[in-house]
C-alpha cells in the first residue's frame, strides 16, 4: 500500500487532483455569480457542475498515465522511476495551487464580510385588549409592533 502512494505521488496524482478541485470550485463559483447576469438557463449551470465532477476522474487517470515533464507530456512507461528533481517544473506547480487556494480563501471571506444582513420590516397593527378591568383594558388599547426579518 505505501508503494502505492509512493508511486501516485510520484506521478503528480495529488497534485492534479488537487488543482482540479481548485479550479473547479472557482469556476463553479463564476458560474453561479453569471447564470443569473447573462440570462442563460438556470440548467447550464448544473450541467457545468456535472461535466466537472464528470471529469474529476478522468483528470486522475490522465496524471496516472502522462507525466508532464520539462521536455513535455509523456507517458508514465517513458519516464524513468527516479523522481522528477526538485526545485524545476514542479516547484512552479506548487506556487500555482497556492496562488488559487489563497485567491480562493480570500474570495471566500470577502464574500463573507459583504455580505448584507437581511431586511428587516416592520409591520404594525391595532392590539385591543379584551379584559374587563379599566386599567388593564387602558394599557392594552395600544399599538403592537412586530419586526419579520425577510428571506428573500
Amino acid at each position: 500500500m505505501r508503494d502505492f502512494f509512493s508511486e501516485l505521488r510520484r506521478r503528480n496524482v495529488f497534485r492534479v487532483g488537487l488543482t482540479y478541485l481548485v479550479v473547479a470550485w472557482l469556476v463553479v463559483q463564476v458560474v453561479n455569480n453569471l447564470v443569473p447576469l447573462l440570462g442563460v438557463p438556470v440548467w447550464t449551470g448544473k450541467a457545468i457542475l456535472l461535466a466537472l465532477i464528470a471529469g474529476f476522474p478522468i483528470a486522475l487517470i490522465l496524471a496516472w498515465a502522462y507525466e508532464l515533464t520539462p521536455d513535455g507530456i509523456k507517458r508514465s512507461a517513458a519516464v524513468s522511476g527516479d523522481p522528477a528533481p526538485k526545485g524545476g517544473f514542479g516547484r512552479k506547480w506548487d506556487f500555482v495551487i497556492i496562488a488559487g487556494l489563497v485567491v480562493a480563501l480570500g474570495y471566500f471571506v470577502w464574500q463573507r464580510q459583504s455580505a448584507a444582513p437581511p431586511p428587516v420590516e416592520t409591520a404594525r397593527a391595532a392590539f385591543v385588549g379584551r379584559s374587563q378591568t379599566t386599567n388593564h383594558r387602558r394599557s392594552t388599547d395600544d399599538v403592537a409592533t412586530i419586526r419579520i426579518k425577510v428571506e428573500v
